[in-house]
């Protein structure tokens, strides 16, 4: 009798770890999680996801915006903040929520956990643990990256002459584009803890939108474009490159003649936004999200619809996108896994 008991008991761990599998969110299929007509600039951390949300009037002219937070698991979103003007680009990390508030140049910072709001001063470009990383900027001054402590309020500055977005953090690491004397954009590491400056890149051509990683940063490289910097409206041969902090080693992932645009990384993966497979006699025509495995060195595509899929984030094995596929823009999600 005590054979049989031990034999369906361990059945039923069984068939629970089966099940335990397939719930939640599908994996290895891209999932559609916003369905109104205007969602944008997705950002995620863990099984949660934050957009903004645009209306507009009749004349298509933008009026009011929305914050929304969306968890992957219980598939059910939330509406943060509704009908503001000027606001957007949120971003996410654990139970923080902050978002952009142009009219003023400040940010504000949203404890789910309580509902409570902070204002900030400066434009948040990203959130980590206990920080917030900032941007601040006043005529005839440098430009500054704030620091601010979500935990006691205080904030820390430091000064760059100018800055080609792409800010990120990771521990005590902030990697950001600035220039030199020669408007030369190369990509510089900022250690919080002893205040040292390194510059990581230094080709003559544009180096931007770094992001890091533990010990990797990744970026769009312009070295092997014929004008060597961002020209608006223009397809270039951008490229992404990584750079190795324990090795020194910098490595090129992609060399398609064509754009890959705005690296993330998380994990043992790289996602970006390609153009190869777009019209090129049409400017930045049909992007997709691409993927590269830093374990196995291979390059996945993650989108295959003729319609535009940008601006890709990445937290661990889940993907999220903007996507055009029926001719509005929202949002889809993409989790890397095993049936």
């Amino acid at each position: 009798m005590k054979n049989l008991s031990f034999v369906l008991l361990a059945l039923i761990i069984l068939v629970s770890g089966c099940i335990a599998q397939h719930k939640g969110f599908p994996v290895n299929k891209p999932v559609q999680i916003s369905f109104t007509n205007n969602s944008g600039f997705p950002d995620i951390s863990g099984n949660r996801v934050v957009w903004e949300d645009i209306k507009t009037d009749r004349n298509l002219i933008v009026y009011k915006h929305d914050i929304y937070l969306y968890d992957l698991e219980k598939r059910s979103s939330r509406l943060l903040v509704t009908n503001q003007t000027d606001i957007g680009l949120p971003h996410i990390y654990g139970d923080f929520v902050s978002w952009r508030d142009f009219s003023n140049r400040s940010s504000y910072l949203m404890d789910l956990r309580t509902g409570q709001t902070t204002v900030i001063n400066g434009l948040v470009d990203e959130i980590y643990k206990d920080k917030v990383l900032l941007r601040t900027h006043e005529e005839g001054h440098p430009y500054q990256i704030i620091i601010y402590s979500i935990t006691n309020g205080t904030t820390s500055t430091f000064e760059v002459n100018t800055t080609m977005g792409g800010v990120d953090i990771y521990e005590d690491s902030i990697v950001f584009s600035k220039s030199d004397s020669n408007h030369d954009y190369n990509i510089y590491l900022y250690n919080i803890s002893n205040g040292e400056m390194r510059q990581i890149t230094s080709n003559k051509k544009e180096q931007s939108l770094p992001r890091i990683y533990k010990n990797i940063i990744v970026w769009r490289d312009f070295r092997n474009d014929k004008i060597g910097h961002w020209v608006p409206n223009t397809n270039q041969n951008i490229d992404i490159y990584m750079y190795d902090l324990n090795t020194g080693k910098e490595t090129q992932i992609t060399s398609d003649e064509s754009a890959q645009d705005n690296p993330r990384i998380s994990g043992d993966y790289i996602v970006w936004v390609d153009y190869r497979n777009g019209n090129h006699s049409i400017v930045y025509d049909n992007p997709d999200v691409y993927l590269y495995d830093l374990k196995s060195g291979k390059e996945i595509q993650i989108t295959h619809d003729s319609y535009a899929q940008y601006s890709a984030d990445i937290d661990e094995n889940t993907i999220v996108w903007m996507d055009k596929r029926d001719g509005k823009v929202k949002i889809f999600a993409y989790r890397i896994g095993f049936e």
